[in-house]
């Protein structure tokens, strides 16, 4: 089993002129969302679900006067199945030695990674080209 969790992001066109005085203009936009997958992570009880649900969702949820990103659906699929249309790259998540998640993500032109922080924070971001293919 694999566990894939789909968001959406919206940007405050508002906040774009904002000097930052009193209260911040609200005019929202959807543009889009990731699909997060963590994949063998097998039968696993409800509670389980639950918690790994739980620690990630605060890795990837953040709201701000500017923009946000929110968890849509998070659910259980079987190892072979297709999680997002064919044109979508979702991220992969695996847990590094120091159980902190690592989010990848291969498509043909490129790969990125990045280290997952609470509130949508990321670290150690890498992105490249794949040889010979301009991104």
């Amino acid at each position: 089993m694999k566990l894939v969790i789909q968001t959406q992001y919206r940007e405050n066109y508002g906040a774009h002129d904002w000097d930052g005085e009193g209260e911040c203009p609200q005019y929202w936009k959807f543009k889009g969302g990731s699909t997060y997958v963590i994949e063998n992570v097998g039968v696993i009880s409800s509670v389980e679900y639950s918690a790994l649900k739980n620690s990630v969702t605060r890795l990837i949820e953040y709201s701000d006067e500017g923009s946000e990103e929110y968890l849509l659906h998070c659910h259980l699929e079987e190892d072979d199945s297709v999680v997002c249309e064919e044109w979508e790259v979702p991220y992969i998540l695996q847990r590094n030695g120091y159980g902190l998640y690592i989010a990848n993500r291969s498509h043909e032109t490129y790969t990125e990674s990045y280290v997952m922080m609470p509130e949508g924070d990321r670290t150690e971001y890498i992105r490249f080209n794949k040889v010979g293919i301009a991104a």
